[in-house]
């Protein structure tokens, strides 16, 4: 009775009960930030995990959920809980309806749907791509760049089949590194889709240079082999006078205008296979590509002999037509004559 007494007295004087603050609540407490996947069509009650692919795209700021989810989420109160998922328009969701997705935390729909307008999924130039059904395994690499990009696309001088940089650089994903970054060796190969729309597409070249106003500049690709670079238009085409020069207007680099205009002198011009045979098969027809922009001059064919550091040591065509070879220097200024060859020795005769 006395213990009842007290307990009475106690719940009369001490008023309403307030339960304390105990707890900081935030996004993670629930969710886990990012939030956890899955890989099925239902929440996993052990681990929290929903259906999706937030771990793919959100990270731990609750800031990375305003792009899906809308600019509310960072000032969510406990009370969001209302069963209803909110999306933003922007994404295109296509299960969105104007009541909201209700009661999908616990019967999500099977397959759920796709966004289509998400600028993440596009192709950086503005053609949007419907992404897969939400959940479903991520993209890897290289095989998930197609599901934005054409491999390769088709505009400008991208590597496709019978193009230039697709006969050098080949046609798959691999070719991108040589003017892109190399998103497929980091840790999240997609990241860089958040950017798109958001900035010009990034062109960084492998071997150096630099590309602006539609241009490439000090590109070694498209250079004479000898530190003059041509700056191609992108789209445009090139020959091969547009890099190494022609003849006609005497532009070649080193000697190259005395061989190949020497009719008047020898009866004969060379044209570039006589010096080049490894790399081209005529003066207009690359044989092989591994040989041709390769930062190496090879030089090889019926006229040249062995080459040692800028001359020519064996070739026939500087001897004195018996056995006794002059060394010439490719780069150098002396004008040749009769005897340049021959007649030259200490004992003429």
């Amino acid at each position: 009775m006395l213990a009842l007494l007290l307990l009475t007295l106690v719940q009369l004087t001490a008023g309403k009960a307030q339960a304390a603050s105990q707890y900081n609540y935030d996004c993670s407490f629930c969710h886990t930030m990012p939030p956890l996947d899955s890989a099925t069509s239902k929440k996993d009650p052990n681990t929290g995990a929903v259906p999706g692919n937030h771990a793919g795209h959100a990270t731990s700021a609750v800031n990375s959920c305003v792009t899906c989810h809308g600019s509310q989420v960072s000032t969510y109160p406990m009370g969001h809980r209302n069963k209803t998922i909110e999306l933003s328009d922007g994404i295109g969701y296509s299960r969105k309806i104007a009541a909201g997705f209700v009661n999908q935390t616990s019967v999500p729909p099977n397959p759920m749907g796709t966004c289509s307008t998400a600028t993440c999924h596009s192709n950086g130039k503005g053609t949007l791509r419907a992404t897969p059904a939400w959940g479903s395994a991520a993209l890897t690499v290289p095989g998930g760049c197609s599901a934005c990009h054409d491999v390769a696309p088709s505009t400008g001088n991208h590597p496709t089949a019978g193009t230039k940089h697709g006969n050098y650089y080949g046609l798959g994903t691999g070719s991108c590194v040589k003017c892109h970054t190399d998103h497929s060796v980091q840790a999240k190969p997609f990241a860089h889709a958040t950017s798109a729309g958001h900035r010009a597409i990034e062109v960084k070249f492998a071997g150096g240079g630099s590309f602006a106003a539609n241009q490439c500049s000090n590109v070694y690709c498209h250079s004479n082999g000898r530190g003059t670079y041509t700056p191609p238009t992108w789209g445009g085409t090139l020959t091969c006078a547009g890099c190494h020069g022609d003849a006609t207007t005497n532009t070649l680099s080193g000697n190259h205008a005395k061989h190949v205009n020497n009719a008047a002198f020898l009866g004969t011009n060379y044209g570039c296979v006589e010096c080049h045979s490894s790399t081209v098969s005529n003066d207009t027809t690359i044989s092989s590509f591994a040989n041709h922009v390769n930062q190496t001059k090879d030089v090889a064919g019926t006229r040249v002999g062995t080459p040692v550091s800028g001359t020519c040591s064996t070739s026939y065509c500087h001897s004195d037509g018996k056995g006794t070879m002059k060394s010439v220097t490719w780069t150098g200024s002396t004008a040749l004559t009769c005897k340049s060859c021959h007649g030259a020795d200490a004992a003429p005769a």
